[in-house]
């Protein structure tokens, strides 16, 4: 029978183990520090930079590296280091000028590892991205430069769908489009993602995917959820993302996360 100390668990962040502006729920703080006492190993898995998700990880008992960026990171913040990380291509600029020349409404940013630089529409990208608690430059498309993990488009919660499936069909083989919260779309390498950087963690950690436990709410979470070997989700989740989930629990204010750690405390022993 496996044990809790032969698991890997790895949450989303927002919408999955909290709803940003509130708190973690404490449920889910209480739960985690009975995970890891017994052995399991935590981590996160978020759209967000290191800045971003510190104050989170900090209140938390991880102890792996983290999967940073929507997968274009894995981040040890034990050691302070970036263990992987996918870039833009360099054909980044010419596909977000005909984003930019698609949807002029929109707010268009560039993010390295440790400042957002702003294109276009800088008071959405300041109203949704200053939680990233980086410096915000503004700068032209055509005076950027790289390396850039990802591009950021936010706009009104109706377009992203569009944005997204506009972005996914213009057969730019070097990039993907996601939807990664309500008011964001976002560009990334082809071959980042989530589900790309939990394998990549199960490797680093030796952890099979039969002793993985992933759990997230949103479109962006899909390829973690079909990497582990159990997957979870809220009761607010998207059907979509609730058809690749053997487990559904309560809702992400309540503490949903401390639904599925009780749920594998009943059934793995310490």
């Amino acid at each position: 029978m496996t044990k809790l100390s032969d698991l890997l668990l790895v949450s989303d962040i927002d919408g999955t183990l909290m709803n940003f502006p509130a708190p973690i729920p404490p449920r889910n703080i209480e739960a985690l520090r009975r995970f890891t006492a017994a052995g399991g190993r935590f981590s996160v898995a978020t759209g967000r930079s290191i800045a971003s998700a510190r104050p989170y990880v900090e209140q938390l008992p991880v102890n792996a590296p983290c999967i940073l960026y929507n997968g274009c990171a894995i981040y040890d913040f034990a050691a302070e280091k970036v263990l992987r990380a996918r870039y833009l291509p360099d054909s980044y600029a010419g596909y977000l000028s005909a984003l930019m020349r698609e949807f002029p409404g929109a707010g268009f940013a560039l993010m390295r590892e440790r400042e957002i630089v702003a294109l276009s529409g800088t008071g959405y990208v300041r109203e949704y991205l200053g939680r990233e608690n980086m410096p915000i430059l503004e700068e032209a498309l055509t005076k950027a430069r790289g390396p850039f993990l990802k591009a950021v488009m936010a706009m009104p919660c109706e377009w992203t769908a569009r944005v997204e499936e506009f972005g996914n069909a213009q057969g730019w083989k070097d990039v993907r489009f996601f939807r990664t919260g309500r008011p964001f779309v976002e560009m990334l390498p082809a071959e980042a993602e989530k589900g790309t950087a939990l394998i990549e963690l199960m490797d680093l950690l030796g952890i099979p995917p039969a002793r993985t436990v992933a759990m997230g709410d949103y479109y962006n979470d899909a390829g973690m959820l079909a990497a582990a070997g159990f997957a979870a989700t809220t009761a607010e989740a998207p059907d979509a993302v609730r058809y690749l989930c053997r487990g559904i629990f309560g809702r992400c204010e309540d503490g949903a996360l401390a639904d599925l750690i009780e749920a594998l405390e009943r059934r793995c022993p310490a």
